[in-house]
């Protein structure tokens, strides 16, 4: 469907409630949902069809990808890249200068200390090691817990 209105010139609206803060500076694009008491500052890029939810922060100089979702309560902190397609739970907190893979989910209430790889799932506290990732493949809906306790991908059975 998506597809299909932007080849018939479809334009897609910005929706931004009137109480969100958003910096002369910051760029957004186009289809971008941002909610109430939202904060976009300065520099900082939206971009296309992307959802900055209720009370989220996205700090100073950073960028978030097409098709992402920053949830309620989230704070992106200073120079972060967030890539297209990623969802950042509620009241997360991005610490500055770290860079957020393509289709990577950050669990709510997560702080993320350090990169997440592309297609990765990280919950808890992110400190970049192995410790709190649950996938590093993009197939996350279909993971199984084996006996050991380590969560397993059904198709790649990678862990």
């Amino acid at each position: 469907m998506f597809e299909k209105l932007q080849k018939i010139g479809f334009e897609f609206p910005n929706i931004i409630d009137c109480s969100a803060e958003i910096s002369r500076s910051a760029v957004v694009g186009k289809g971008v949902f941002i909610g109430k008491k939202a904060v976009v500052n300065s520099n900082a890029k939206v971009e296309d069809f992307t959802i900055i939810n209720t009370g989220a922060i996205i700090e100073h100089d950073c960028c978030i990808g097409k098709f992402t979702h920053v949830s309620v309560g989230a704070t992106v902190c200073g120079n972060v890249n967030i890539e297209d397609d990623a969802f950042v739970g509620a009241n997360a907190t991005i610490v500055q200068g770290v860079k957020i893979g393509m289709n990577s989910v950050i669990g709510a209430g997560s702080v993320v200390l350090r990169d997440v790889p592309k297609g990765s799932l990280v919950k808890g506290l992110w400190t970049g090691g192995g410790g709190n990732i649950v996938a590093s493949c993009i197939r996350v809906l279909l993971l199984k817990e084996n006996g050991l306790g380590l969560i397993l991908c059904s198709l790649c059975m990678a862990g």
